[in-house]
């Protein structure tokens, strides 16, 4: 049962299959039905998710597909969307784009109840933890999923969401972004996640434009 501790006896250890095991280890362990499992007492000083955070950057680097931690500040999102899927299954889904202090941006699709989630959530750029991101390449550049035994966390206590907070408070927002979803097709954009403003603040600006400049709006419709 998910978040109680257990005892495992008499397992195997050997080489993981990366056919099947994803996690960032060499090694794995197997029980079979000689196996035995009892349930003890809870331990505190056992984690209850370990994250190995990836910045965005390393990210387009890495050989794909690829599944990663990660740790940004939500710039855009969109809102949920229902669908049905080829083989008639009925799905939500909703995009949203993270940055992060190496002024990289990467979409990644949130699926069912993150998906549902209300917009309260991801409003005000906050910093969200996502563990287990499956990163693929699409169009031209490259996007994440956020896999059905992942995990999603705002305001973590970690080091790496400490950074990115600070990053984006000291002038991360007024950054260009690198965008690695660029020409991905997708409904994100930079121009949708310019500099933040209210409409007086975009009129004030335009008044005193030597050049293009983007801005983000949170609006209201009427």
């Amino acid at each position: 049962e998910k978040g109680k501790c257990f005892n495992f006896s008499n397992g195997n250890l050997r080489v993981a299959n990366r056919q099947y095991n994803t996690i960032n280890h060499r090694y794995e362990l197997v029980f079979d039905k000689g196996c035995v499992v009892l349930e003890v007492n809870d331990d505190a000083s056992i984690d209850k998710v370990k994250w190995n955070v990836v910045d965005l950057r390393a990210v387009a680097a890495k050989k794909l597909p690829c599944t990663v931690d990660l740790c940004g500040v939500v710039v855009t999102f969109q809102s949920a969307v229902s669908f049905t899927s080829k083989d008639g299954k009925a799905l939500v889904k909703r995009e949203i784009c993270l940055a992060d202090h190496t002024a990289t941006s990467m979409s990644v699709t949130l699926w069912a109840d993150r998906a549902q989630m209300e917009d309260g959530f991801f409003r005000g750029y906050p910093v969200v933890s996502l563990k287990r991101v499956v990163v693929k390449e699409w169009g031209t550049g490259r996007s994440g999923s956020l896999s059905q035994d992942g995990v999603l966390a705002f305001a973590l206590n970690l080091v790496e969401a400490e950074v990115v907070k600070k990053w984006w408070a000291c002038g991360g927002s007024k950054q260009t972004l690198t965008e690695l979803s660029s020409g991905a097709g997708g409904p994100l954009s930079r121009s949708q996640s310019g500099r933040p403003a209210t409409l007086v603040g975009v009129r004030r600006a335009a008044e005193h434009l030597v050049a293009p400049e983007s801005f983000s709006v949170v609006c209201q419709f009427f």
